[in-house]
């Protein structure tokens, strides 16, 4: 049997990592706004950010009004405040955004400037601001160690059953719990960097899954919070950049004697909403997406943990993973296992009964938080609904 584990948020709130909920409680709050954490916060002050990160999560607030369930969270306030950024710096055009900032002018800002440039340049520093305040804050609340990861052991479990090289692990989170609960148990994880510390820098090496031979593969779909972009010193933009993961707070050179310096104040992970659609194709992601898509298809059975299908690009692989083969079996772990498909993506929550129907998915409701569950249950369940 190949197995395929695809874990959302909700796997790492046992672990003692904040819920979105909570994340999203200390953004609007403006905590830690202006400490030094790569926040651009000079020319805005947190005042004016908490205020502007409000006015953004009432305009979402109106468009899902409607919608039963859906709670505006900090990535579709990331969203609708880096697609205005990137629009002003012609990053990514989209006409439809005008009237947004035309609003955001006369509601916001038209009492503090009344000359257009200035008005434009104020839009720009709100926007990169909030977007880096954003980043800088979700990265610092998940750079911690998990105090516990127990909740997960059924994983173990089966990579123990039916060995490491049929074991595929995938996972939306940023934080390093699954790293860190595979390296407890002694279990060989390839995650597309080097095992060698060179420069006390893992680099990404995506020919590693390649060569991945017996160990468990490890895909972070949407980036880690220790991944960041390096460059040496002095040398040429882009020509000797590279992603890494730093191994040690010491000064980081080469055999040049070059310091190697991490780019960009925040790490490198995917925030936001439909803006990840268009970052699966960035270099690394593209990769990564691409070994997800070999991962799945020789996966007989995708165990998904605490996601609720609200990636419109994660639930194209799913949709597309159990479509390709009569056979193959979708098992859902969650506390809301029987509920959460009113809150997800069309697509995917108007095939549930379907799929129910046919025995190709099965609903395991149960709060890891609470209860474990064994790898024996889960074995229980997919041969008393045999696709």
């Amino acid at each position: 049997m190949n197995l395929c584990f695809l874990l959302g948020s909700g796997a790492s709130i046992p672990a003692g990592y904040p819920s979105v909920t909570s994340l999203t409680e200390q953004v609007l709050s403006g905590e830690g706004f202006g400490e030094p954490y790569g926040v651009a916060s000079n020319d805005v002050s947190s005042k004016e950010m908490v205020k502007f990160l409000r006015w953004v999560k009432t305009v979402v607030d109106v468009r899902y009004a409607h919608e039963f369930g859906h709670i505006t969270n900090y990535e579709d306030i990331y969203f609708i405040a880096n697609q205005i950024r990137e629009d002003l710096l012609d990053e990514l055009d989209n006409p439809a955004l005008q009237p947004l900032i035309q609003k955001l002018i006369v509601e916001f800002l038209l009492m503090e400037a009344r000359d257009s440039h200035k008005l434009k340049n104020q839009i720009e520093k709100l926007t990169t601001a909030a977007t880096e305040y954003i980043r800088s804050h979700i990265a610092k609340a998940l750079t911690v160690r998990p105090i516990k990861f127990e909740h997960l052991d059924f994983i173990v479990e089966a990579i123990q059953d039916v060995g490491e090289k049929n074991i595929i692990l995938m996972t939306l989170n940023h934080d390093t719990l699954i790293e860190v609960q595979l390296n407890a148990h002694n279990i060989c994880f390839v995650d597309g960097f080097t095992k060698t510390h060179a420069r006390k820098i893992r680099t990404w090496q995506p020919s590693s899954f390649v060569n991945a031979g017996q160990s468990v593969r490890l895909l972070k779909l949407h980036g880690g919070c220790n991944w960041y972009r390096f460059r040496p010193e002095k040398a040429a933009p882009w020509f000797e950049d590279y992603i890494g993961i730093p191994t040690s707070k010491a000064a980081i050179k080469d055999e040049q004697e070059r310091r190697h310096c991490n780019l960009d104040p925040s790490p490198m992970f995917l925030i936001g909403t439909f803006n990840k659609l268009i970052s699966y194709t960035d270099p690394v992601y593209l990769e990564i997406y691409h070994q997800a898509f070999l991962a799945l298809r020789d996966a007989d059975v995708l165990i998904v943990i605490g996601y609720g299908f609200g990636d419109k690009g994660i639930n194209k692989l799913v949709l597309d993973w159990i479509y390709r083969f009569q056979n193959r079996q979708l098992v859902v772990v969650d506390k809301h296992a029987n509920t959460l498909w009113q809150y997800a993506r069309g697509a995917i929550s108007q095939k549930r009964l379907e799929l129910l129907e046919t025995k190709r998915l099965i609903l395991l409701q149960r709060d890891l938080n609470k209860h474990k569950l064994q790898w024996k249950e889960v074995i229980n369940a997919l041969d008393a609904t045999p696709a």
